[in-house]
Formats: C-alpha cells, structure tokens, sequence
C-alpha cells in the first residue's frame, strides 16, 4: 500500500506528461493548429451577451475567448496536448466526440491542456461532453481558477495514465465525470477551494480522489471503487471538507496523512479488501479532524486507524479521537439533526455547482 503516497518521489509537472516531455512541450507540439486559422465561425464579444461557435476539426490551440465545439473524433500527436487553452472564457463542447491518443504509440499525450501564456491565471473554461481514452494525462487545469470540467468519460489504459490533474487551480467545479483506469482519478496539487461532486473513480492504481497540499476544498458524493491503493487520499491538505462520499473494494477507503481541521461527515468506506485490505478510515499525523455519520463495515483492519491530536470522527456509531487516553467515546449526537443539517450543506454545494456549468 506504499502507492499511497507515490507523489512524493514524483516532480509534479513532468508526471502530467511523462518523463520526457515538460508540461510546455505539450502545448506546443508542431502538430497543432491555432483556432481560427480556417475554423473560426465568429468571435465572441463578452459585451454582447452571446457566445458563437466555432467549429474544431482538428487539435489546435485556443487563443481566444467564445464557444469551441469538436465537429468530430481526434487523435493527438506523440507528446502533445490535442487542444490547448491560452485563454479565458472558453467554453469547449465535445458533443460526445472522443480525443484519443496516437494509435500504436502506447500511452502518450494530453487532451486538453490549459494553461496561461504569461503570468496571470486563466478564468472560466469548461470543458463538456468529452470521452477521452489512451492518453498520459486527460484533463489538464494549470493556474486556471473558476473553470468547470463535467460529464466527461476518461479511460486511461496504464498506471502511467492520469484523467485529471489541477495544479495551482483554485475554485474551479468538476462534477458528474466518469472515470477508469490509469494511475490516478482526479490529481489536486496546490489547489484550493474547488468543488468536487458527483464523479466516479474506478481501476486506478493510485487513488481516484488524490489532494496534495490543497486545502479548504469540497467533495461531495463521489464515488470511488478499485483501487489498488487509498480511495480518496489527503495528504498535507487542510480545511477540506468530505461529504457522503463512497470508498469500497480499495486497499484503504479514506486516508488523511499530515492533514489537520478537515471534516468528514456521512462517508462510507466499506469492504476495502484489495491487495489483503486495510482499514475503512486512516488518519497518521492528523489533527484537529472531525465528522459524524460515518460508516465502516467489512474492512480486514477494522473501521478506522488514528494518530494524532484532536481529533473526533464518529464511525459506526462510536467517535474514535486517536489520543490514547481517550481512543474511543460513544456518540451523543442526535443522528437525525446531523443528517439534516448535512444534507443542507450537500444542496448548497449542489446549488454552487449549478451557476458553474454551461
């Protein structure tokens, strides 16, 4: 179960694109085309309140703002990003097309990248309606903050395969994907505040849900089966908050490591009995964590395993603190208030969402 923690050993950016092609050699490969060369149907000018569409028959880059719809299937070169976004409010509809990778070439390329051009962050791209496959990395955000990625399908082939990663991407939505196989689900690194509900995780190697230093973020119903390592893993991310996801048939459910005041309510991490098994919930070095509702059945090393200061996360009824003195209590809590006031929490989430999608 050391996979659990492959991140730190590996140099962010260059895990995007494999080991020997830097994140920026991505979005510029001699194979792509910018947007609007032929394929432009109209601008969009934000003071006019419409968006027009342009049309995206092959990989391009995006320098833009406005509507991009894929009129049909693609294919990205060898170690290049099949559509790269240099701009902000673009919105990007698969209209249920496919990116894939270059056939014969293993698991190579990106299939969309956004990334800024210079200094400053990229605001407001979504991406929609996309099935993506045989890629080293699916989804790219890169400084890119209030940005949207739903109802996309990804299939990586290969534990060297990633569907989505965010690097230094604050308040941005992903909601209602669906993703197998590869070596991670959805990858946070430095980022922040976003929102992630909905989305299934399935046959990654590393985890589906992966935070790495990124805190105050929301998950909310997720799922997340088959993982040869933790499900949904925390590690040195705080103030987050984990609400009635689900973590079943990994090695370790949940899994927060060097993580403090994060609160977890209404998860279920059940039957996690891949590669011998472990706990439901493990917290090491933790403080300061909390939550109710929480259950953990069928697990080989019991509901939970918890070190550190502070903490109280009811599981199965009972609240387990980690502090030796005091391993165990009875919950006291009135189960019904909890769940509603959870519950409320949830729609809220679920209302924030809906002003973020196209």
């Amino acid at each position: 179960m050391s996979n659990g923690n492959h991140q730190e050993t590996v140099d962010r950016r260059s895990y995007l694109a494999g080991s020997a092609v830097a994140l920026s050699a991505l979005s510029m490969g001699s194979g792509v085309a910018a947007a609007g060369d032929g394929k432009k149907n109209g601008n969009h000018d934000p003071a006019d309140g419409d968006r027009t569409e342009s049309t995206i028959t092959e990989c391009t880059t995006i320098t833009e703002s406005g509507t991009y719809v894929l009129a049909d299937d693609l294919e990205t070169a060898p170690e290049t990003a099949c559509i790269t976004v240099r701009a902000s409010d673009v919105l990007i509809d698969g209209r249920g097309h496919t990116i894939s990778g270059p056939n014969g070439q293993g698991v190579e390329g990106v299939g969309v990248s956004v990334q800024p051009p210079g200094e400053e962050s990229i605001s407001n791209v979504t991406v929609t309606d996309l099935t993506l496959e045989r890629l080293r990395t699916g989804i790219v955000f890169d400084d890119v903050t209030d940005g949207v990625i739903k109802a996309v399908t990804s299939e990586m082939t290969t534990i060297a395969g990633t569907n989505f990663v965010l690097v230094d991407a604050d308040r941005n939505t992903l909601v209602d994907n669906d993703l197998e196989r590869g070596g991670s689900g959805i990858y946070l690194i430095n980022a922040n505040e976003n929102v992630v509900v909905g989305n299934s995780t399935a046959n990654t190697f590393f985890p589906g849900l992966d935070l790495l230093e990124s805190d105050g973020n929301t998950l909310v119903g997720n799922t997340v089966t088959s993982v040869d390592g933790v499900g949904i893993l925390l590690q040195r991310s705080d103030g987050n908050h984990l609400l009635q996801n689900t973590a079943t048939l990994n090695a370790i459910g949940i899994s927060l490591v060097g993580s403090n005041d994060n609160r977890l309510d209404l998860n279920a991490a059940n039957e996690n009995i891949a590669v011998g098994g472990g706990s439901g919930f493990h917290l090491s070095g933790s403080d300061r964590n909390s939550g109710r509702g929480n259950t953990a059945e069928e697990n080989p090393f019991g509901p939970i395993s918890i070190s550190g200061a502070g903490n109280a996360i009811e599981v199965n009824g009972t609240v387990y603190t980690g502090d030796p003195a005091t391993e165990t209590v009875e919950a006291e809590a009135d189960d019904d208030t909890v769940e509603e006031g959870l519950t409320e929490a949830k729609n809220e989430v679920l209302a924030f969402t809906d002003t973020n999608r196209p």
